[in-house]
């Protein structure tokens, strides 16, 4: 017997196959998937003994007609379709699948924009979630007859037009716009109607400027907005975004044209959870006096703000409520930086890659830091075994990189290996660690990178 409580998945490499396990066992089909290598289709369903050696041959005195009604049952009981092509020699094409699984389906992503189609919801009366990997504008012309929708995702070549018919969309709270390079702000002045939108990502619209900000300030539900890479993004686009109350994550990696001034308006947005400034070079110790105000952050990346330096660290120091700072390539920074943060008490996750100032002194302080679970010390060349001595005190510590720490020999792997929740270590580039020492280092369940 069949057990519903267990699920597998089974992979199926024609669609021939698929036709008999929907045949043979419909009650058990619930996903399915294709793709355009070999018509791959893969099913979850409920027990593989369900389905023994059945998939190579239809049963006997089954019609192919049949077998085609048996076929359309089954997706139309689908809450999931994930379309990388259609069968031209079946004649399963995308929009059949569509209209077959119109009545329950909630979730629709194409993959591949030759099998794209114009997408035409017609009785999709329960879809919430449409995802394109790829398409252009004529696959959405007429998107926004889906009412029902909340989430749109899409990643191609549409323009300005494609968001005309989005901005209809009024039930909408998630956009992913991630690498529409085509999108401008004027597109954008079509979805600055959208109130119930609390997630926005325009990664890689590289078109869109200060100008396009003014119409997002619009949204005043957006907890989340990703701008990562818009690169004509600068300081006076940030004084739009001050009215947006309830973000709690923001993404300004790679804007490279946000200085002191722009965070400014960055420290007014009182609920921040994340911030990431990621390779916003031209910010420096007063930028980080306003993340200073950010009580409630949880995570800061700084990775490549090469101007920060150890008196900046100062103020992040106050943000006792951190699990994650990133300072990778701050080469400025030395172990007074460290001191000022030993008061991250929640600090889970410390990347000091490329950090070269820092020194053994500077992982003393870093070993007041018990509640770290991952260290990125890559890089730090001037950590010697003294230096990894401190290490060995944060106990909670599941992941180590000490690649490139070229001064570390086989003395230092004594008080890693009592480490008792590490699983991940990296020693590579790391000359004076023997094949001896490293044999010391072997238990169950550590990955060790050489």
């Amino acid at each position: 017997m069949c057990d519903s409580r267990y699920r597998h998945r089974v992979v199926i490499h024609d669609v021939v196959s698929f036709y008999v396990l929907a045949f043979v066992a419909p009650q058990y089909v619930t996903r399915m998937r294709s793709c355009s290598y070999g018509m791959r289709w893969i099913c979850d369903y409920a027990a593989a003994d369900c389905f023994v050696q059945r998939s190579t041959t239809i049963r006997d005195g089954a019609s192919r007609m049949e077998v085609d009604g048996r076929f359309k049952r089954i997706i139309a009981s689908l809450r999931h379709a994930t379309l990388a092509c259609g069968s031209r020699d079946t004649g399963l094409t995308a929009a059949r699948i569509i209209s077959w699984s119109a009545a329950r389906c909630v979730a629709f992503r194409f993959i591949r924009r030759h099998f794209c189609p114009q997408f035409q919801p017609g009785t999709c009366h329960q879809l919430q979630s449409l995802l394109f990997d790829t398409c252009d504008d004529k696959a959405l012309a007429h998107v926004a007859n889906a009412s029902t929708l909340t989430a749109v995702g899409i990643h191609g070549r549409i323009t300005n037009v494609s968001l005309i018919h989005i901005g209809g969309l009024a039930r909408l709270t998630t956009l992913d716009l991630s690498g529409c390079k085509l999108i401008t702000h004027a597109g954008l002045s079509h979805i600055g109607g959208l109130a119930r939108l609390t997630s926005l990502n325009v990664t890689w619209c590289i078109l869109i400027s200060d100008a396009g900000l003014s119409h997002i300030g619009r949204l005043r539900r957006l907890t989340s907005l990703n701008v990562s890479s818009c690169r004509l993004i600068s300081d006076a686009g940030l004084a739009y975004i001050i009215g947006l109350t309830r973000l709690t994550s923001l993404n300004l990696d790679g804007c490279v044209l946000i200085s002191d001034t722009g965070l400014s308006h960055v420290g007014r947005l009182v609920r921040l959870a994340s911030v990431n400034l990621k390779d916003c070079d031209r910010i420096s110790i007063a930028a980080l006096l306003h993340v200073g105000r950010l009580t409630r952050l949880t995570s800061l990346n700084l990775d490549g703000c090469a101007s920060i330096t150890d008196n900046g660290l100062s103020y992040v120091g106050g943000l006792t409520n951190l699990s994650s700072l990133n300072l990778r390539c701050c080469r400025l920074i030395s172990n007074a930086a460290l001191f000022r943060i030993t008061g991250l008490t929640n600090l889970a996750s410390l990347n000091l890659n490329w950090c070269n100032l820092i020194s053994d002194m500077g992982l003393s302080y870093v070993g007041r830091l018990t509640n770290l679970t991952s260290l990125n010390l890559d890089g730090c060349a001037c950590i010697t075994d003294t230096g990894v001595s401190h290490v060995g005190r944060l106990t909670r510590l599941i992941s180590l990189n000490l690649m490139s720490c070229v001064r570390i020999t086989d003395a230092s792997l004594a008080p890693i290996n009592r480490l008792p929740s590490l699983t991940s270590i990296n020693l590579g580039l790391c000359a004076r660690i023997t094949d001896a020492g490293l044999a010391s280092l072997h238990r169950v369940g550590l990955e060790i990178r050489r």
